[in-house]
């Protein structure tokens, strides 16, 4: 499998691409809409620049903000790419160029944003109240309600952890072509850019809650901290940020408060499964753990369970390190 992608990949190789139909007789590209004059990508080096371009103009505030358009735009054309050429079905498998840069653009402004932004209804937009507890309060609830609202849309099957290609929020958009369900690190990358794209909007307040892609072993959550922004950052809080920005560069990784984080790659849409999602890794998991022991001590909790690396878990804290993911 790995050397067939290559072989494609590769364009002074078209002896196995060619075999395939182009991609505007598949379903996925005609499921977009296509405008006159719309950006078309005909090759990979086209396709790195673009990627390349995106990343560099980001907003990335200090390094501690990550762009969730951006986010959003680059996983649905990476899910878009899967979605064209790893089909089960050899006969549902489609060449992967010229990809429809602007109609995915398109789908991501017209259709996700306005989505995100009309359903999701809180009142951070308005709150007069800056102080941290409310604000995290708020935060987790929004979280919350973000990823209820994904899981809503996304394909119900028994068991999505098994589900292949089905990370970005192409599948999200488009997962119904192919059958296909969202899995569980999906919900926490879209969540996620869900959150900066929705923040992004407060840009005015001076103090935001800031949300990032949390990885550790083989589970994603949400872990979010309170920023303070504009000219009434004070010399302190510079210095903090500056010299945190500091391990990130040494690739250290820095301790997270687990009380700060909300759990939303849990599928499903049980009333039980939405209670979940927006609750921190150490609500949750010392939940579920006294339920097992029956209510008695805990020998394992999050702060040394394998599960979240004891506090130091991977944070993806610039758009860069989120896709990379």
């Amino acid at each position: 499998m790995r050397r067939r992608r290559l072989q494609m990949d590769d364009e002074s190789s078209n002896n196995m691409a060619s075999q395939y139909a182009p991609p505007d007789e598949s379903p996925h590209w005609q499921s977009l809409t296509h405008c006159e004059g719309d950006v078309l990508l005909h090759g990979s080096q086209e396709l790195c620049d673009c990627f390349q371009k995106s990343l560099l103009t980001s907003n990335e505030e200090d390094g501690r903000m990550v762009n969730g358009r951006s986010v959003a735009l680059l996983s649905c054309i990476c899910g878009y790419l899967e979605a064209l050429a790893t089909h089960k079905l050899p006969a549902q498998r489609y060449q992967i160029f010229p990809l429809p840069y602007s109609a995915l653009e398109r789908l991501v402004d017209t259709e996700f944003i306005p989505w995100i932004e009309n359903a999701v209804v809180d009142d951070m937009q308005q709150q007069q109240d800056d102080s941290r507890p409310f604000l995290l309060r708020q935060h987790q609830r929004r979280v919350q309600a973000i990823a209820n609202l994904l899981w809503s849309k996304a394909k119900s099957k028994p068991n999505v952890r098994d589900e292949l290609h089905a990370n970005s929020l192409y599948v999200i958009l488009r997962g119904n072509i192919d059958a296909k369900s969202l899995d569980c690190f999906g919900s926490a990358l879209i969540s996620i850019a869900a959150c900066q794209i929705l923040q992004q909007k407060q840009q005015q307040k001076q103090t935001i809650v800031c949300s990032y892609l949390t990885l550790s072993e083989d589970h994603a959550y949400e872990s979010h901290v309170v920023k303070t922004v504009g000219e009434s950052t004070s010399t302190e809080q510079q210095q903090q940020q500056r010299q945190q920005q500091q391990h990130c560069q040494q690739q250290q990784h820095i301790p997270i408060c687990l009380e700060q984080t909300c759990e939303v790659a849990i599928p499903g849409n049980t009333l039980n499964a939405k209670a979940k999602r927006g609750k921190s890794v150490a609500q949750l998991f010392d939940e579920q753990a006294k339920k097992r022991e029956g209510g008695d001590a805990l020998l394992l909790t999050p702060a040394n369970s394998w599960l979240y690396l004891a506090h130091h878990p991977v944070v993806c804290q610039t758009t860069g390190m989120t896709l990379v993911a």
